[in-house]
């Protein structure tokens, strides 16, 4: 049962990210925007029990031309 509601916290966090979305800075520096954003999640158990989350993040970025 509470490897069930983890997943699903995780699973709705993952959700929530991916809807939000981002918009970039408009400053000089950090003038771009986010194309895209891919989040996998990984929830496993080791042998002892012990619960695992692997997270892995891709984020796509535009920049201006100068």
């Amino acid at each position: 049962m509470r490897l069930t509601r983890g997943f699903f916290a995780v699973l709705t966090l993952a959700v929530t990210m991916l809807l939000a979305g981002g918009t970039g800075a408009s400053a000089d520096v950090d003038d771009f925007t986010f194309d895209e954003l891919t989040v996998d999640y990984t929830l496993s158990r080791d042998d002892d029990g012990t619960s695992r989350l692997e997270v892995v993040e891709r984020f796509v970025a535009r920049f201006p031309d100068a």
